[in-house]
């Protein structure tokens, strides 16, 4: 049976809200809430409340104020956060995040409050820019406010001599590229990462200078790097010089279909936190089968294996909650031996799909047919 590969994190926390009066927003009788940052900016979200609103904004490194009034006291609430490609983390859990596996243990950290307070919220590089939004709920009522705010890029701009350069300055996933360093004190170490198209930021660690004019570092790009325009910066870290290169990152899943074999995802649309069919034939009987998950951004991520029946088929669940971004994705698989290549789709819409099925059955429908 196929098994959702996770990265699990044991994480013990003891958090409290310091109580802070009053707010600005009210999205919910009697609860309200406001965010608190260094400016302002426009929030798009085509299709949601907020899209075209002007809300606080910050940039990643600095610290939002999370203020709450109108709950009960006391009450106990549950906190996350939805980033702009609609993935949703507890707001303790997103501090894990890696920037390229991106998944964590959902803690569900729970906060005591005495009817209002405020929590100083740090915004890590390794959140992507765009409009966000916090939602607060009490654990008793289930109310809830829905806090939009602007996350702006951080990070340092080019200064000093030194310049950098991508070769090539075009690749496709999973191969490598070099970095070509010039103007940089010799023997000085160079600290290096690289900035994503979501503007997510992920550390590639040091390499020493060797020389006014020299190759860097050669570094392997994975699939697990969305396809798009990326940024390298790198910094001298006893000279400040600092030199920043573009390139080009393309899809380098070369395993189009071979026409022999299908590969059919049930059900087509559902929201978040909902299990979905793979249903696929036409492959070797009693064959390995490995498979694959690509993202609306062409993020690649490796699912695991699965074995065929002697006919050549299989049905597989997946289950595929909140952690995941919203929109459409492609799902491929490859039968190992055969060779033969399939590939499905599905879309994947903001929400919770356990409430929706339960609520379904609490009503006496059939969700699917």
């Amino acid at each position: 049976m196929y098994k959702l590969v996770r990265t699990l994190l044991a994480l013990a926390m003891v958090t409290a809200l310091l109580v802070f009066p009053g707010s600005r927003s009210t999205y919910a009788a009697g609860e309200s809430g406001s965010v608190t940052g260094s400016g302002t900016a426009a929030c798009m979200l085509p299709g949601s409340d907020f899209n075209g609103m002007m809300v606080d904004s910050a940039r990643q490194g600095e610290v939002i104020d999370l203020s709450i009034a109108g709950f009960a006291n006391p009450d106990v609430v549950s906190i996350w956060l939805t980033f702009p490609d609609g993935r949703v983390f507890d707001v303790i859990s997103a501090y894990f995040l890696d920037g390229l596996f991106d998944f964590v243990e959902d803690n569900e950290t729970k906060f005591l409050v005495e009817g209002e307070g405020s929590l100083g919220y740090e915004l890590t590089e390794k959140f992507p820019v765009g409009c966000h939004r916090i939602t607060v709920e009490s654990v008793f009522t289930g109310n809830q406010v829905i806090i939009p705010f602007v996350l702006m890029p951080g990070g340092e701009a080019a200064s000093g001599p030194a310049t950098l350069k991508a070769v090539p300055a075009a690749a496709k996933q999973n191969t490598s590229i070099s970095l070509e360093a010039r103007g940089f004190m010799d023997g000085e170490d160079v600290a290096l990462w690289l900035t994503q198209p979501d503007g997510t930021v992920v550390d590639l660690g040091q390499a020493a200078a060797a020389g006014s004019d020299f190759d860097l570092v050669d570094f392997f790009v994975p699939s697990l790097l969305p396809v798009g325009k990326h940024s390298i910066t790198a910094k001298g870290l006893k000279s400040g010089y600092t030199a920043i290169t573009p390139f080009e990152l393309m899809a380098g899943l070369d395993d189009a279909p071979t026409g022999d074999a299908t590969l059919d995802v049930l059900f087509e649309r559902d929201l978040q936190r909902s299990v979905f069919l793979l249903v696929g034939t036409g492959f070797g009987g009693s064959e390995d089968v490995s498979f694959w998950l690509t993202y609306p951004n062409g993020k690649v991520l490796y699912l695991g294996d699965g074995k065929t029946d002697a006919s050549g088929l299989f049905d597989l669940f997946i289950y595929v909650d909140e952690q995941f971004p919203t929109g459409k994705h492609y799902v491929s698989v490859r039968g190992n031996k055969s060779g033969r290549v399939a590939t499905g789709f599905f879309y994947l819409d903001s929400g919770n799909g356990l409430d929706a099925a339960k609520l379904a059955q609490s009503k006496g429908q059939v969700q699917y047919e």
